[in-house]
């Protein structure tokens, strides 16, 4: 997606359809959807496969996956779909799929708004947090991973905890039970 690199902000980059093999770097305020109608899979195999840090950045249905990577890595140093530091990302009607690592990566007080979105079938944790980060969530799904060894679902990890702000509404955890709560959070350390 080369329209990234010469965006500048306020720019809307509207995605023609397709499983684009490769890793973005957002820092510029831009909003990426696809053409309307058109089905988008950004699918990424280093770090991160969205790396975002600019100030305002809106991802809209799109699909974010992440291939590859050592499943022995953790926290920091594991691999993840969406890295993000310092800015904004709102993730609005998006299927967000790292299978061996973490799903969305918060650092140096990120602050992420998850609306409508799927974070599921990611290997370690849903979302990590670190450094002051914030997350919302709004109407938003987290499904187990097939090779997860833990029933429950929803994995956010808060580590470097104080300062930290957690808000969910009308979301639902799905475990390999396959009953379902609204606005359930679990925190395991063996994430990180």
């Amino acid at each position: 997606m080369q329209a990234i690199k010469q965006a500048v902000d306020g720019d809307t980059i509207q995605v023609l359809s397709g499983t684009y093999e490769e890793n973005l770097v957002i820092e510029t305020n831009v909003y990426i959807k696809p053409v309307s109608g058109e089905e988008v899979t950004i699918r990424g195999d280093n770090l991160a496969t969205i790396n975002s840090s600019a100030m305002t950045a809106k991802i809209e249905n799109i699909s974010i996956e992440h291939t590859g990577g050592d499943s022995s890595l953790k926290g920091k140093q594991g691999v993840r779909c969406i890295e993000v530091h310092e800015g904004d990302l709102e993730l609005n009607n998006c299927l967000v799929t790292c299978h061996v690592g973490s799903g969305v990566l918060l650092l140096d007080q990120a602050y992420l708004r998850v609306k409508k979105s799927r974070i599921n079938e990611n290997g370690r944790c849903g979302i990590i947090s670190f450094d002051e980060s914030r997350l919302d969530c709004d109407d938003s799904q987290f499904k187990v991973s097939a090779i997860s060894f833990k029933s429950m679902s929803l994995r956010v990890a808060w580590v470097d905890g104080e300062g930290q702000s957690l808000s969910f509404s009308n979301c639902v955890r799905c475990g390999r039970c396959g009953r379902c709560e609204l606005c359930a959070v679990v925190i395991w350390s063996w994430c990180i």
